[in-house]
């Protein structure tokens, strides 16, 4: 019973050491970050924005392409944030992406509109070329009416797609 019980305080003691230790390293890194000695690593988005500075950077001394397309910029502009820097804040960061993603959905929207109007209109003419090959069975329409049924299949699988 007694060893039980110095066990007991000995495994006590060890966890009362870990503790502080712990305690005094978090100390540590807190008086460092008050004192903005802690770096922060680089985003993945720090470093792929640097990544196409760089090819940008060899574009232009090659003569090639000089106004590659940056996403990002009428967002950044929008809110009067420099093009080639950080963000800076977390939130606006969110309010940025929610933006873009807003902005994405809206062209998907639009895109797929217009798929659902030209799938509309195929299949109107569908309609008109069966009346008419009703009417006059001539080889023509047939294959008329075969290039619009191919053209409705591929409109039908953009549609879904979307």
């Amino acid at each position: 019973m007694q060893q039980e019980h110095q066990n007991l305080l000995s495994k006590e003691k060890e966890c009362y050491q870990i503790i502080r230790n712990e305690e005094g390293t978090i100390s540590e890194e807190y008086k460092q970050i008050r004192h903005g000695i802690l770096t922060i690593e680089k985003t993945l988005y720090d470093k792929a924005r640097e990544k196409f500075k760089e090819n940008k950077s060899k574009i232009d001394d090659e003569g090639g392409e000089e106004d590659a397309n940056d996403y990002l910029k009428p967002f950044l502009e929008k809110r009067g944030l420099p093009v080639n820097d950080s963000v800076g804040s977390y939130e606006l960061a969110v309010e940025i992406k929610t933006d873009v993603m807003k902005k994405m959905k809206e062209r998907i929207i639009a895109r797929a509109k217009i798929i659902q109007e030209r799938l509309q209109k195929q299949q109107s003419e569908l309609k008109l070329l069966e009346e008419q090959y009703q009417k006059k069975q001539e080889e023509k329409n047939e294959k008329e009416l075969s290039e619009v049924k191919f053209k409705i299949s591929i409109l039908e699988f953009r549609s879904g797609r979307f």
